[in-house]
């Protein structure tokens, strides 16, 4: 920019100013900026709202395909575990049993309080 043009532009301004032009220049942006402020306020809220549902909807698939993993490995490892199980409950009950007479005297102490 040379000097001729610079001189152009703050007369402009100043013209602008003494006409009272530069008042309402700016009473309009400030308005501008408070309507766009005000308008922002809805889409802020609708944006949050669509990002809590997207993310619950995506947080709830997860959880489903994680539960129905899970429900899967534990019917499996069960059934792993399941003869090993069995085999153990009958040898503590093989070794663990209780004669006929033991199990009535228990039953007596218990009818007497003892």
């Amino acid at each position: 920019m040379n000097a001729s043009s610079m001189m152009v532009a703050t007369d402009a301004i100043a013209v602008a100013a003494q006409m009272g032009r530069l008042d309402f220049i700016s009473a309009v942006l400030a308005s501008l900026s408070v309507l766009i402020v005000v308008a922002s306020f809805p889409l802020f809220f609708f944006l949050r709202g669509r990002a809590e549902k997207v993310a619950r909807e995506a947080a709830d698939e997860y959880l489903k395909a994680a539960t129905s993993t899970v429900e899967r490995e534990a019917a499996k490892r069960l059934e792993e575990m399941l003869p090993k199980m069995v085999q153990d409950y009958v040898e503590l009950a093989r070794n663990n049993a209780v004669s006929p007479e033991q199990a009535d005297e228990i039953a007596a102490a218990q009818e007497e309080g003892e």
